[in-house]
């Protein structure tokens, strides 16, 4: 069944539908199942007949000789029994695994009574080390549904057993699966979470990081981006005492699998997401290498696949959409990314924002808004490098801008955005009312407005609008292209746009 099964994909979702996962589970409880647990180990048949023959030296020895002969059958049986019976239990747990993926549907199917369950908690325990691997693909496949994640449905004694195989590294293939398993579990609305934390999961993550086997540098700095996800101050504190800001920053720029620099990348955004609170500690963490890092991350020469994925004509993007979103995901993920981290940093305090205005970053975010224009000489010089690097030499130049970088510049429209926001009673009581502090506050955000203003953020701004509307008016910019794949990330890009533009007219008339 499992050969079927990875060999038709089809055949899963059938499976689902013809209820094969019961079957599965009445198979795991069976006594075929249970002799891989229940049946002690035994003697093989050999040496039983040696001491069969020893024992009844004194007997006849026809008679000796059948007695030996029955129980070598009993005990090769018993094997027999119990290697089928470790098979049945690993090729159900494989064959729940894979069905486990094909939705909460039938996940749900699975943990309906709860026994199967029980079978996957006993199982990570199992002495068979495949055995082992497959009752953990099976729980990857459960806690990728979201209500079972923030439910009870799975338990709090997982943890133990999963840190445990995460530390063994005689087994590398136990160590993959258990570090997988982890990055679901580790999510901030995980049950489990706190189990893991307890249990020491951070601390045996840190050992898989600094290790040579990329399977296990990418879930574990996968584990733990989903870890910083909404983490309280204690486990975000935890994290930065395991992880060196050098390795991570090697993992950022240097390592040799993009995958793994994709999920730091990840991490730091996560883990800056907290408020002014976070982003001093990463700040004192870093030893101030934090902003210079970004800045230097943020130069998009270090984006020349996605940019040049990006001017593919509409026809040969909808035609490769599988190979294009293949070749360009990870990196305008890693992209995104940095331009949110960007972000939280731009949403800190007044000190934090500063930092960022006096560094170079401005610079490179109108880079990236300005990224499908083609009269960007508002700009500057420096905008003007950056879309011409871009730029399709076909028609089709604006639409790069639209799909697959609409993402990219809206995050690029947010860091805008919360740089220039005060609080709106703050800027609406005036002068006459307000504080002294509020007053810096304001005069702070006007000042920047200004600033980025002169670097030509509004003509960019501008310009996003005018090209979102030449696309939604039908225009050639987005010929061929299906609509989920262009209309809603143009609306959040048009909407964002709009906020920045009004935000920085109005603080820059004061």
């Amino acid at each position: 069944m499992l050969v079927l099964l990875s060999c038709r994909p089809e055949l899963l979702k059938l499976a689902v539908e013809l209820d094969t996962i019961q079957t599965l589970i009445k198979l795991l409880h069976s006594k075929a199942a249970a002799a891989a647990t229940t049946d002690k180990p035994q003697p093989t048949a050999a040496a039983a007949a040696d001491s069969t023959t020893q024992s009844t030296a004194s007997l006849a020895a026809p008679a000796a000789a059948a007695k030996a002969a029955r129980l070598a059958a009993a005990v090769a049986a018993a094997a027999a029994a119990a290697e089928d019976a470790v098979t049945l239990r690993k090729g159900c747990l494989l064959c729940l695994a894979a069905l486990a993926m094909q939705g909460d549907t039938a996940r749900q199917k699975m943990m309906e009574g709860g026994r199967l369950i029980t079978v996957v908690v006993s199982s990570l325990n199992d002495s068979d080390l495949e055995t082992k691997v497959a009752a953990v693909g099976c729980l990857r496949g459960l806690s990728r549904s979201v209500k079972m994640l923030r439910g009870s449905t799975i338990p709090n004694s997982v943890a133990g057993p999963l840190v445990t195989m995460m530390q063994d590294s005689q087994a590398i293939e136990v160590q993959v699966a258990a570090a997988a398993a982890v990055c679901n579990l580790a999510l901030g609305f995980s049950h489990v979470r706190p189990a893991l934390v307890k249990a020491g999961v951070i601390q045996a993550l840190t050992h898989l990081i600094t290790g040579m086997v990329p399977e296990l540098r990418l879930h574990a700095v996968w584990a733990f981006k989903n870890l910083a996800h909404e983490c309280d101050n204690e486990v975000q504190g935890l994290l930065l005492s395991e992880l060196t800001w050098r390795g991570f920053k090697e993992l950022v720029v240097s390592d040799d699998d993009v995958r793994v620099r994709q999920q730091a990348v990840g991490l730091l955004q996560n883990i800056s997401c907290k408020g002014a609170g976070s982003i001093d500690r990463l700040l004192a963490w870093s030893e101030g290498g934090l902003l210079p890092l970004l800045e230097d991350r943020l130069i998009p020469a270090h984006h020349a696949a996605l940019l040049a994925a990006a001017q593919l004509p509409p026809a040969a993007a909808v035609a490769s959409a599988g190979d294009l979103t293949i070749a360009s995901q990870i990196y305008r993920e890693q992209l995104v990314s940095l331009l949110y981290a960007v972000n939280n940093v731009c949403s800190g305090s007044e000190a934090h924002k500063t930092a960022v205005m006096t560094s170079g970053i401005p610079g490179l975010l109108l880079q990236y808004l300005s990224i499908s224009s083609s009269n960007s000489g508002g700009g500057g010089g420096g905008s003007q490098v950056a879309a011409a690097a871009v730029q399709p030499a076909g028609p089709a130049g604006p639409w790069s801008g639209i799909y697959p970088l609409c993402d990219v510049r809206t995050a690029a429209v947010w860091c805008i955005i919360n740089l220039l926001w005060c609080d709106p009673a703050v800027e609406a009581s005036g002068t006459s009312t307000a504080s002294s502090s509020d007053v810096t506050a304001v005069a702070a955000a006007a000042a920047k407005a200004a600033a980025l203003k002169d670097l030509g953020f509004e003509d960019a701004l501008k310009g996003i609008l005018a090209e979102c509307a030449a696309a939604g008016s039908g225009g050639s910019s987005m010929a061929g292209v299906p609509a989920l794949l262009g209309d809603s990330a143009r609306q959040d890009l048009l909407e964002r746009a709009q906020t920045a533009l009004q935000v920085l007219q109005k603080l820059g008339a004061k």
